[in-house]
């Protein structure tokens, strides 16, 4: 019975499944959103390739409860917007 099952193993593992098509992969979120801001590409252009924007926020919000009141709002830190 052992010898049965390492044979039947053995034959499973040999075969491959048969693809007809492979999948085409799907860009996430993240890469999407960085060819939004991509307003030129040319790689044939002997001046300028690529064209992006690309900008940085930080910042926070905050909020407080107490037995005087609450408050909230937010804290901007830094904003930076440029080309690359």
């Amino acid at each position: 019975m052992l010898l049965s099952v390492a044979v039947f193993q053995a034959g499973a593992a040999a075969t491959q499944p048969t693809i007809l098509s492979s999948p085409v992969p799907e860009k996430d979120l993240f890469e999407r959103v960085w060819d939004a801001a991509k307003l030129h590409e040319d790689k044939e252009n002997p001046y300028i390739q690529a064209l992006s924007i690309v900008g940085r926020y930080h910042g926070q919000y905050w909020s407080g409860h107490a037995d005087q009141g609450k408050a909230d709002g937010w804290e901007n830190r830094r904003f930076f917007v440029g080309a690359e």
